[in-house]
């Protein structure tokens, strides 16, 4: 018996050291399975924050997209704004040229005016010296008139006292 109890003890402590073995062959596998969902969770994490930050990048792309396309916006606005005082110049300039050609103009008719003006005032004054000239002839024609006239009365005058 003794043999009989020394087989089944050591098949008892086959099978209790089995079943140790086997107890801490499951907690090994169960640890390594609890790391392996903690591993998970973290790479879950990870991936979950990598996700976050690319949908970040995302926005940030998008929303520097918006930024240059308003500040390009802007930009086409300013050139818009640019071409029309550019235009707005021009056309300034180009009145400014044709006020310039008409006051060229009208100053060039006032000097004809004035030059008209003034042959106006010479012909008046050489028409004036004429009339004066011939007024002074006048005169003299009409003195020489007088004076022949009187010396023709003063000859006769003597001519009477010499037959009386």
């Amino acid at each position: 018996m003794s043999m009989f109890v020394i087989i089944c003890s050591l098949f008892l402590f086959a099978d209790v050291f089995w079943s140790f073995l086997c107890e801490y062959v499951c907690k090994y596998l169960l640890f390594i399975s609890l790391w392996r969902c903690v591993l998970v969770l973290l790479c879950e994490y990870v991936c979950k924050y990598l996700l976050f930050i690319s949908l970040c990048r995302c926005v940030l792309v998008l929303l520097c997209e918006y930024v240059c396309k308003y500040l390009l916006f802007i930009s086409l606005c300013r050139c818009a704004v640019v071409l029309i005082c550019e235009s707005v110049c021009k056309y300034m300039l180009f009145i400014s040229l044709a006020d310039v050609l008409w006051s060229f103009y009208v100053s060039l008719c006032v000097s004809i005016c004035y030059l008209f003006l003034f042959a106006d005032v010479l012909w008046s004054l050489c028409v004036s010296l004429f009339v004066s000239i011939c007024y002074l002839f006048l005169f003299a024609d009409v003195s020489w008139s007088f004076y022949g006239s009187m010396f023709v009365s003063i000859c006769c005058l003597f001519l009477f006292a010499d037959v009386m």
